[in-house]
């Protein structure tokens, strides 16, 4: 390979390999090596270097591996860890890395893509006596190279690895900070440098600090534009062009031409893969070049420079590798305002004084936000003369990369990393970080750009859970109400959009977006839940306070729920009360009222549930609509629940309601998170292609049905229900009473039932509920437990207690079977005795096989020691209706 390049200083360092003063060392390149003498030239040749940098020339140093021989020295500037070798010689050297590292960072990933890398791996080497072994796979390795992220970090490692000398017995020389001197004699006895030149043009020659392929198709049109001239200059005139394709290199943008032509001119014969390509750049012109064979490489020695295209190829390629976006994304821009810049500045641990204005630029690698400062971004305790860019790069990879002019570049730690992430993704930029690979918007991003707009200059909300649209209350800071959900605000949002009909799958994504990404332009909305805002001020469902709208503090933030109505302070409620006073006594229906206002939130121990009993239209559901009119998100239980998730859209909601209770509700909403939503306990939840999560139950649970629920009951249901039986039907309906009773009575309900509840709690909060409940409760709590324990109901209609009197547990399965008319269980459950009444006793007897009576001494004329037999027996209990054979005597 011929070194080409503009970088004439090179001339002064060129040597052959005769004359190299390093035995045994690898150093055959087609286009020639470089040397330099540490003693005698070190300086001038890097100050010389140096100056190519700053004037983008386009070449860049590399290592060579030595097949075999008697020592070998690989040098590298390690971007990536700030103790190198080059922080301690002298300024020109710092000059270098600090070039090096702004401008050469990708240089492995782009020197890896070049033929010399691949002729280099399939040359045979020497693998146990290789120092570094990135070098081994890749072939060659560049002054300005990176490190893998694992080894960033490890001190241990970068001494001993990445300045090591080995002598003619391939031991170990370290090379480290204890010894300076030492270490620089090792170089200047080492230090042989291969400089590889590259054409300025040459798309993998330019300085590549944001170097990547990046694919973009052009128009069909342009393709067709190209062909004939491609056709006629390279004499492809029999062959398809395969693809076009936009990219970039370093700074400049080019047009790659792929060819379908498999047959190679210089190599007279068919290459394997199709490796022919037309590189058109508005910068250089074209060439030719092939990516087979190492001969191929004097296909570029057929170059057509920019001013000998004819015009329309020159029109299209200025065309194509110019932007025609209307959106700059390379612009920078300011980040979003407010307080976020804190947490950037707590990730990275600078001054929240100095780091207030951060920049943001979108990169095809991920994101750069950058600062003019005097304080030094990666030694926060220097403070530089003069205000440098200081550059924090944000990649895709999700390695972060802080970048001082002045000082290199050090990559952050795994979990400073995350914190940087979080704090730029979520809160910082305005986009996703996901950009096309040319460096430009998406269309799903220009459609979240617009979404953030519209939300932004309307001051929307979302909600956390479902994304659904919250618009402000005019006139009122802390209140929002619900716009629509977030599929109808896209639909809306992009009417008649062509673009956005495209893909139908369009309004699904950003739906998703709305629901799981944070951006504080369109933020989710935070609300108190124990404040109610009315037109006139706030209230506190806790304290029962109000708040006068004038008294409402700047920063109050967002209530639980608004209601458009005003707060007068008043608790009369007669068309409620209406209701509740012709089903029940005045007794029953204040602990109803009480019940309603710990819905607003429990802060007491009872666990227990309101349960409304009753046929349809005696006015079940009017409480439950009237309730959920007073919170912001209810969950509903309907007998479509979705068993393994449905819990999701439940848990997180401020009211879970059921007003028509499905007769297998057990099957449903099993038993056992039933009664541990009811009492506050621990609550698996799965959610769709999320990993489950254990949740302490908070949510408020209110149902209403026909029937009793049918879970199997020994005590444990019926004493978690509190149930107001509706047993009244209604003598006129009136359809517009839930109408007038939402437009008059709200504000009183809601101070009503919370005062009703704090008032309770006073008095107590500290006992079981059951021992003040007025006796119409528990009377409904024993009808629930008979009819979901119908042993108890046929212990408690048929036996009555009687002192002394014992009763076979076969004749009790025997009386049992017949009052319900089916078999009877073999084991009779004994807890249904003791709630029938606590004085029956279950025990086991010996009985004489012979008198059927209590096996004594003496019994019966047949008495034998060993002739009885084990029962159980119920003592104290006997049937209303007795005879002889039901009982044994005592």
């Amino acid at each position: 390979m011929l070194a080409k390049t503009n970088a004439a200083f090179l001339n002064l360092y060129k040597v052959s390999k005769d004359d190299l003063v390093v035995e045994h060392t690898h150093t055959s390149m087609a286009g020639g090596c470089y040397h330099v003498e540490l003693a005698a030239k070190y300086t001038s040749f890097l100050s010389s270097y140096v100056k190519a940098l700053t004037l983008n020339e386009g070449l860049y140093l590399t290592e060579r591996i030595p097949k075999r021989g008697g020592f070998c020295f690989f040098m590298d500037l390690d971007f990536d860890f700030v103790d190198d070798v080059a922080t301690y010689t002298n300024d020109e050297w710092q000059e270098c890395y600090r070039l090096c590292a702004a401008r050469l960072q990708e240089v492995l990933k782009t020197h890896q893509a070049n033929i010399l890398a691949k002729q280099c791996q399939d040359e045979v080497f020497d693998g146990d006596h290789v120092v570094d072994m990135q070098v081994y796979y890749g072939g060659l390795r560049m002054l300005g190279s990176v490190k893998p992220p694992e080894r960033d970090h490890d001190p241990g490692w970068v001494t001993t690895k990445s300045y090591t000398l080995l002598d003619k017995e391939f031991l170990p020389l370290p090379l480290g900070l204890d010894n300076i001197e030492a270490s620089v004699a090792c170089l200047k006895l080492a230090s042989i440098f291969n400089l590889e030149g590259k054409e300025l043009t040459h798309p993998t020659g330019l300085p590549a600090a944001l170097s990547a392929t990046v694919t973009r198709r052009p128009r069909h049109e342009s393709t067709s534009a190209i062909t004939p001239w491609i056709y006629e200059a390279y004499g492809h005139d029999s062959n398809v062009i395969k693809s076009v394709k936009t990219k970039t290199a370093g700074v400049g943008r080019y047009v790659l031409v792929e060819l379908d032509e498999r047959y190679c001119p210089f190599q007279q014969r068919e290459h394997k893969g199709n490796r022919q390509y037309i590189i058109l750049s508005k910068r250089a012109g074209s060439y030719q070049k092939c990516h087979d064979h190492e001969s191929c490489d004097d296909l570029k020695h057929h170059p057509i420079s920019f001013a000998d295209l004819p015009s329309h190829v020159q029109n299209i390629l200025l065309r194509l590798t110019e932007s025609n976006d209307d959106d700059d994304t390379d612009a920078p821009r300011p980040v979003v305002a407010g307080q976020d810049f804190r947490k950037v500045n707590d990730a990275l641990g600078i001054s929240h004084d100095d780091w207030r204005d951060w920049n943001s630029t979108a990169v095809a690698t991920g994101h750069q936000l950058w600062k003019e400062a005097t304080q030094c971004i990666l030694h926060p305790a220097v403070v530089h003369p003069v205000a440098v860019r200081a550059c924090v790069l944000i990649k895709q990879d999700k390695s972060v990369h802080k970048i001082c002019p002045d000082c290199g570049a050090d990559v952050m730690s795994k979990s400073d990393a995350k914190k940087v992430h979080r704090a730029f993704s979520q809160d910082i930029l305005h986009t996703p970080a996901s950009l096309n690979s040319d460096g430009k918007k998406t269309p799903f991003q220009k459609f979240t750009h617009t979404v953030l707009e519209e939300a932004s200059s309307q001051n929307l909300r979302r909600d956390r859970k479902t994304g659904d649209v919250y618009a402000p209350v005019e006139g009122l800071a802390f209140a929002f109400e619900k716009l629509c959900d977030a599929k109808t605000w896209v639909q809306n949002l992009f009417a008649d959009n062509r673009e956005f009909e495209s893909d139908v799958s369009n309004v699904d994504k950003l739906v998703k977006y709305l629901q799981d990404f944070k951006n504080s332009a369109f933020p989710f909305l935070t609300t108190q839940r124990n404040y109610l805002g009315f037109t006139n001020g706030i209230y506190n469902t806790v304290t029962c306070e109000f708040t006068e709208l004038a008294q409402v503090p700047e920063d109050f933030g967002v209530v639980g729920k608004y209601l458009p109505y005003e707060f007068t302070g008043m608790t009369e409620t007669p068309l409620l009360d209406g209701v509740l006073n012709y089903q029940f006594k005045p007794e029953v229906h204040d602990i109803i009222y009480m019940l309603l206002g710990r819905m607003f939130g429990i802060r007491d121990h009872f666990g227990v549930m309101l349960y409304f009993l009753g046929e349809s239209g005696v006015g079940k559901s009017l409480l439950i609509k009237v309730i959920s009119a007073c919170v912001a998100n209810v969950g509903v239980i309907g007998g479509n629940l979705e068993q393994t998730f449905g819990l999701d859209a439940l848990y997180e909601t401020d009211l879970v309601t059921c007003d028509d209770l499905p007769r297998n509700i057990s099957k449903v909403f099993s038993q056992d998170i039933f009664q541990s939503c009811i009492t506050g306990g621990k609550v698996n939840v799965a959610a769709k292609q999320k990993r489950a999560i254990m949740v302490e139950w908070t949510t408020p649970l209110f149902f209403a049905g026909n029937w009793y629920p049918d879970y199997l009951d020994m005590g444990q249901i019926s004493r978690r229900i509190v149930i107001a039986n509706f047993s009244r039907p209604l003598q006129e309906d009136d359809p517009s009473l839930l109408t007038r009773i939402l437009a008059t009575e709200l504000p009183a309900f809601v101070h009503k039932v919370t005062r009703a509840y704090n008032d309770f709690l006073l008095k107590h909060a500290s006992h079981s509920l059951w021992t003040v409940l007025p006796q119409y409760f528990r009377d409904e709590r024993d009808e629930l437990r008979m009819d979901r324990d119908p042993l108890l109901r046929f212990l408690r209609e048929r036996t009555v207690y009687m002192a002394g009197i014992t009763t076979a547990m076969a004749i009790v399965r025997k009386e049992f079977a017949e009052f319900f008319g089916g078999p009877a269980p073999k084991k009779l459950n004994h807890s249904s005795f003791k709630a029938a009444n606590p004085l029956y006793q279950i025990t086991k007897v010996k009985l004489c096989k012979h008198c059927r009576k209590r096996h004594l001494a003496g019994c019966c004329d047949r008495y034998n020691r060993a002739d009885s037999t084990s029962r159980d027996v119920v003592e104290n209990m006997q049937f209303l209706d007795v005879n002889e054979e039901m009982s044994i005597g005592l």
